[in-house]
């Protein structure tokens, strides 16, 4: 239905002007692998390096390949690096259990990002998950001063499943301050 109308929308852009900051961004707001046979087809053909890439790391990683992924992630990096093969990298890199890798790659991602938030959210998970308290408070901190409420509530509630309740209490407090409780 509306995935698919997107699509195609985004994809006829492409088509007429390019792939240009604008058509990247309404691709970062799709879901992961959207795009038909024939539509990846067309959008690589704008941009091979970008989005054909990371659509066959996103594929693999899909069906369970997450070592080939980052193998393929890895030679698209030798051409330069986006944030997105950066966060996408460190997504797979946490799967496989490469853990502080993630958290070094993810520091790359500055607070100009657009993908800033998103990489914040996923250091202060995998930290939950190692231990790491100080990076816990380090990302957190900056996810406050972001004010992105979507990644404070996803942060709370991993933290919540973590069972850190000290680290989460400060959190719901700003949440509540945010919302006006």
């Amino acid at each position: 239905g509306r995935t698919r109308s997107a699509t195609e929308q985004v994809v006829d852009r492409i088509d007429l002007i390019g792939l240009d900051k604008t058509s990247r961004g309404f691709i970062r707001k799709l879901p992961d692998s959207p795009f038909t046979t024939a539509q990846l087809h067309r959008v690589m053909r704008a941009d091979p390096s970008w989005t054909g890439r990371l659509e066959i790391a996103r594929r693999l990683r899909a069906e369970g390949s997450r070592r080939e992924a980052l193998k393929r992630l890895k030679d698209a990096q030798r051409s330069g690096t986006s944030t997105e093969t950066i966060l996408l990298t460190a997504e797979i890199q946490a799967e496989v259990k490469q853990r502080k890798a993630a958290i070094e790659l993810l520091s790359k991602i500055g607070p100009e990002d657009t993908n800033y938030a998103a990489a914040l959210l996923l250091t202060a998970k995998l930290a939950s998950l190692s231990g790491d308290s100080d990076a816990i408070d380090d990302a957190a901190s900056s996810l406050t001063e972001l004010g992105n409420v979507g990644a404070l509530r996803a942060l709370a509630e991993q933290l919540m499943f973590d069972r850190r309740i000290q680290k989460v209490s400060p959190l719901l407090d700003h949440l509540r301050a945010l919302s006006g409780e």
